[in-house]
Order: C-alpha cells, then sequence, then structure tokens
C-alpha cells in the first residue's frame, strides 16, 4: 500500500483504506477502483491524498 496524491490518481487503481468524512461516514469503502467520475468526486471533497494498493503487504512491527 502506498500513498497517492488526489491529482495524481489513475483510473483502475484501487483504493487500499476506506475514506471516512469528518462525520464517520464512509464515502469509499477499501477495495474500490478508482474511475475517471470518482476521482473528481474526491477532489470535489478536497480529499488530497489516499492510500492505493501497490502489490506490497503492509510490514507491521
Amino acid at each position: 500500500m502506498r500513498v497517492v496524491a488526489t491529482n495524481s490518481l489513475v483510473p483502475g487503481a484501487v483504493l487500499a483504506k476506506t475514506i471516512y468524512n469528518e462525520s464517520g461516514q464512509a464515502l469509499l469503502q477499501q477495495g474500490v477502483t478508482f474511475t475517471p467520475r470518482i476521482i473528481e468526486r474526491l477532489k470535489s471533497f478536497d480529499i488530497t491524498y489516499v492510500y492505493i494498493e501497490d502489490g506490497r503487504e503492509a510490514i507491521v512491527p
């Protein structure tokens, strides 16, 4: 998993961590594949970065 700026997202990337709003409601669930429309919506909500799957597992100490 890695952090990617919303402006650098490409369609087809997969969300690695659920995105929540200020109220704690889920906006997008983990595992969603980004489309151009979803990327534009994230930008409209001023979400500046997301975690995406990159084929590597997180290392937990």
